[in-house]
């Protein structure tokens, strides 16, 4: 769909946007600005629509651009997560279910290959963890699943290998009608096996064998930051993308900067005197090739005047650390995690709580309901995975951040405050009970002999309780009426 232009020609009006449907012709609109006299994305040399490939080369190219890809990823994937039946058992007993994934795990390293196709998802606007089902030589990537053939194996047989690619392999998608149960979803991709980094194996496969078209049973569809689409996510550099050319853009410059300036110019004065003859000049040209592209240290001349020209030289690092805040701001990723554990530094406790927050949201919607769940419903499912005994199974996994010695001695000495607060409530409370409490932070369960008794109103209120006995006055003598009558 075209945009309709304004009538001066200047760019699209506030009601040409009202018909736009995607980001292509999004794309056309940003960074016009002045009634179209100035279009910042040509200023700043931005690329108004990057698409796979540039995110793929800049995620290889790119030191900012690999941490943001891959520093969520692979903090998501630390600690790696752990199916548990519902069912309660006695500890260290499994149930068949989580029996039967822990030998899946492990004979297929799967959370190694998970980690790596989450990664690959990220880069664009989906990824896929391909399965290679045991269900038969004669079953070939287009045809769905056998389950009955896959059914046969034992767990730790039924999936015979794995491989994550990136949206850069997928060449082109075939749509699910909408009577067939998957309206909106991919029934078939089209694969192109080669490597995706080019790193050369294309020879392994046959004339037209390196493109196949692949049954959507076979593969896990992984796409994180899903807006209005449930197939394809947002990329993950798609809104730093400016962001991360323009540290380049800096990183480079400021490098070319200080190489010129330890190899300064050259004023070369001939003198007016000088009768310099054709192989003079080639000469004078010989001697200035070396002395700034061979580094040599002199130059030898005659009748010729050579004088430095001084460069000016410029501290990049405050749009260096502009940049860097922008694009912690968009990633939740802390800025010295960004810029690596800079003079010995490390990121705060806040903002570790922030990123690792974000992380959690990442596994919470992507990590574990389209890899982790979705692997093993379809394992229940083929009747490979004996199910869940307690009918329903939850996805358990180590807190990603480890509390310092600080933030546990705090924690520990509020809730030491806490026992002597209760304590006189609660007095059956004995001293193992307390220390429970105060290492691991779990209240001890009480008897009925132990419960905390009723407090009485006034006492609480700070007056003496109920038939109390006063207090001795401090001098010894009598108590006073308080009326204040000395006789």
């Amino acid at each position: 769909m075209a945009i309709e232009h304004s009538e001066d020609g200047d760019g699209p009006t506030r009601d040409d946007f009202g018909g736009l449907r995607n980001r292509a012709v999004l794309a056309a609109a940003l960074g016009i600005a002045y009634g179209g006299k100035r279009d910042y994305y040509d200023n700043f040399a931005w690329d108004r629509s990057p698409d796979i490939e540039d995110y793929y080369a800049s995620f290889l190219r790119n030191p900012h651009a690999n941490a943001v890809i891959s520093i969520p990823a692979e903090t998501a994937w630390r600690n790696p997560p752990e199916y548990v039946d519902e069912k309660n058992t006695e500890a260290g007993t499994d149930t068949d279910f989580e029996s039967d994934m822990s030998d899946v795990v492990s004979s297929t390293r799967l959370w190694h290959y998970c980690k790596r196709a989450h990664l690959l998802s990220r880069i664009g606007q989906f990824g896929l963890l391909m399965i290679g089902w045991a269900d038969g030589e004669d079953q070939q990537f287009v045809d769905p699943v056998d389950q009955s053939a896959v059914a046969q194996n034992d767990p730790g047989d039924a999936i015979e290998w794995l491989r994550p690619l990136s949206q850069i392999s997928v060449t082109d998608i075939r749509w699910a009608d909408a009577n067939s149960g998957r309206w909106g979803q991919p029934e078939y991709y089209r694969i192109d096996f080669s490597d995706e980094n080019d790193a050369g194996t294309e020879d392994i496969f046959g004339a037209g064998q390196r493109e196949q078209w692949v049954h959507h049973s076979r593969v896990i569809h992984i796409a994180g930051g899903l807006l209005d689409d449930e197939v394809r996510g947002t990329p993950a550099l798609e809104p730093v993308y400016n962001t991360v050319t323009d540290l380049q853009k800096l990183e480079g410059s400021a490098a070319e900067a200080a190489y010129s300036i330890a190899r300064p110019g050259l004023h070369i004065n001939v003198d007016k005197d000088a009768n310099l003859n054709d192989d003079a000049e080639d000469q004078i040209d010989a001697e200035t090739d070396a002395y700034v592209n061979e580094f040599q240290p002199m130059m030898r001349t005659q009748g010729v005047e050579v004088n430095r020209i001084a460069g000016e030289q410029i501290d990049p690092e405050k749009v260096k650390q502009a940049l860097i805040e922008s694009l912690s701001e968009a990633t939740k990723i802390p800025q010295k995690i960004l810029k690596g554990n800079e003079s010995g530094e490390v990121a705060g406790a806040q903002d570790l709580r922030e990123f690792y927050g974000a992380v959690a949201e990442l596994i919470e919607q992507v990590c574990d309901p389209q890899i982790v769940r979705e692997l093993a419903d379809r394992l229940v499912k083929y009747q490979v995975v004996t199910g869940p005994a307690g009918g329903d199974y939850s996805i358990d996994r180590e807190p990603l951040a480890e509390q310092d010695e600080q933030e546990q001695s705090e924690i520990q000495e509020n809730r030491s405050t806490v026992i002597k607060n209760i304590a006189q409530y609660a007095p059956g409370l004995d001293t193992k009970a307390i220390v429970e409490f105060i290492e691991e932070g779990e209240f001890p369960e009480m008897d009925e002999s132990q419960q905390p008794a009723p407090m009485n109103p006034a006492e609480d209120a700070g007056a003496p309780p109920p038939n109390a006995t006063p207090p001795a006055l401090a001098d010894g003598g009598e108590e006073q009426d308080g009326t204040g009558d000395d006789g």
